[in-house]
């Protein structure tokens, strides 16, 4: 059965956006049923014309006549009158607003995460390796990151997260070329992004942005190990955890000041010590690696992001939240801070602090999935339901547009499964878990998030077996099992309770 929102003597799926009298189903046309869930998600606010052209008809150029049918289909649906409404009002030369009660909430549900009007947007994608063994992947990926986290640092730019981006490859600038011309590189970002904001948004960076879009410089060789070592921390696997390790103090050796090495170091040590074993020499590591990055260049958004990652592993939260909320002022759309925040409060126990942390996060990447699922779980965890569905309903949007690009995704699989087993659909849900195993039999979120549905399913002997699995393969995350309500059906089993005395 598929959650639903209620209102008057009518209920709606966001996940199906099906409409409901009772037990007749009201036929709407999908665009129709598209706005009335937009709607719904705001009920109590205005929504403009621009938001719902947004939502709605993405990527699409239509008129006002559109929508205003659209708003015909729905008040004739609900028996509504324009004139004395009872559910959607008129707002002139505003748009539309939902008046009816939600759920009976206090509050209305918030729009999920998305670029607001007047948001200028930009995707970065890689250059094209033109060197001959075509071998130099990571310098097209990371000078193209490189961009992106420049243009993050500008107001008003939305700036697609690299999963998206680097999805579509074209024609594009000769490798080769592109390293000779290297050392200029740090110079030509500042450059591009100034040209950016002037073209996209029409104005010139401020004092801050001229500021934040400097890169530390270095000499070509650390920066190539710099981003042959950021290139494989993406990929979260153990042997790519040790590659980018590696990588990072090749940088080092090479220029022992060079502060985004250090900070990359810590990062890998201590996404090895969360997800692979939780052993003290990667928490000391990342300790150490994050003081340097943080010594060197206090300044840098990314060094703080790695110093309250450290901090948070050792639950020392109050430290690292000082750290995470230093590289959101720093640059207020970075989002690992926000992310990694939203995971530091969660493990602490402050859900509801969670909630709105990891809401930022999906604000700050809005193609992003993971953290707009989470910020749902945090919504449900702390009794808001009514948002939390709304939430979710927009997570699994996110999820099918990145399995529509890439139907391989297994940590999109394996999290979105999750949002489907929320909306009522456990028999899909129960297919992508079971997929994102198949695709990868040892990816630790494949199985832990795999344990999780089942849990939440009453299918003890399936979820206890697949945590042992985890166990055996060096996942050690006690402070988030305790905080997570799906593992509640298994606290009391003996089984459950040996496993949890032997994590850290």
């Amino acid at each position: 059965m598929h959650a639903t929102l209620n209102f008057a003597r009518f209920r709606f799926e966001p996940a199906s956006t099906r409409l409901w009298a009772g037990k007749r189903e009201i036929k709407l046309t999908p665009k129709a049923a598209r706005v009335l869930g937009v709607l719904i998600a705001r009920a109590g606010e205005p929504v403009s014309k621009d938001e719902l052209f947004g939502d709605v008809w993405r990527g699409t150029v239509v008129g006002d006549d559109a929508l205003v049918t659209c708003i015909q289909e729905l008040r004739k649906a609900l028996g509504d009158d324009a004139r004395k409404p009872k559910y959607i009002e008129t707002r002139h030369r505003r748009g539309y607003r939902f008046v009816a009660p939600v759920d009976g909430a206090a509050a209305a549900a918030p729009a999920p995460a998305r670029a607001s009007a007047g948001v200028a947007s930009i995707a970065v994608l890689p250059f094209t390796d033109m060197s001959p063994g075509r071998d130099q992947d990571y310098l097209c990926e990371g000078l193209a990151e490189e961009l992106i986290d420049a243009l993050t640092q500008i107001d008003g730019l939305r700036v697609a997260a690299r999963s998206s981006s680097f999805r579509f490859r074209g024609a594009g600038l000769d490798v080769k070329h592109v390293g000779r011309e290297l050392g200029d590189l740090f110079e030509t970002q500042g450059e591009i992004a100034t040209a950016v904001a002037g073209l996209l948004r029409g104005s010139a960076l401020s004092t801050r942005e001229k500021r934040a879009v400097r890169r530390p410089q270095t000499a070509t060789d650390t920066y190539e190990y710099f981003l042959r070592g950021r290139q494989s921390l993406h990929r979260m696997t153990r042997p790519d955890l040790a590659h980018s390790r590696e990588m990072f103090r090749a940088a080092i050796e090479l220029d022992a000041e060079y502060a985004p090495a250090w900070a990359g170091l810590a990062t890998a040590h201590a996404q090895q010590f969360e997800w692979w074993g939780s052993q003290p020499e990667d928490l000391r590591e990342a300790d150490r690696a994050s003081r340097i990055a943080m010594e060197l260049n206090p300044q840098l958004a990314e060094a703080h992001v790695a110093r309250g990652f450290a901090m948070s592993l050792h639950r020392r939260y109050d430290l690292a939240e000082q750290h995470f909320a230093a590289a959101s002022r720093i640059n207020p759309q970075l989002y690992d801070a926000w992310y990694l925040w939203g995971r530091s409060a969660y493990a602490r126990g402050q859900i509801e602090r969670s909630a709105e942390l990891f809401g930022k996060a999906a604000a700050a990447r809005p193609d992003d999935f993971q953290s707009c699922h989470l910020h749902g779980q945090s919504l449900r965890n702390i009794g808001r339901l009514a948002e939390g569905l709304v939430v979710n309903q927009e997570a699994q949007r996110r999820a099918e547009r990145i399995l529509a690009l890439n139907p391989r995704d297994v940590r999109t699989l394996s999290l979105g499964a999750g949002s489907l087993q929320v909306a009522g659909d456990f028999a899909r849900a129960r297919e992508w878990a079971e997929k994102a195993l198949e695709i990868d039999p040892g990816d630790m979120g494949a199985i832990i998030n795999g344990s999780l549905l089942y849990a939440k399913a009453g299918m003890k002997e399936e979820a206890l077996g697949l945590l042992e699995r985890a166990l055996g393969l060096g996942w050690g995350k006690r402070d988030w099992i305790e905080q997570d309500p799906d593992y509640d059906s298994l606290r009391d089993d003996p089984r459950f309770v040996a496993m949890l005395s032997r994590l850290k």
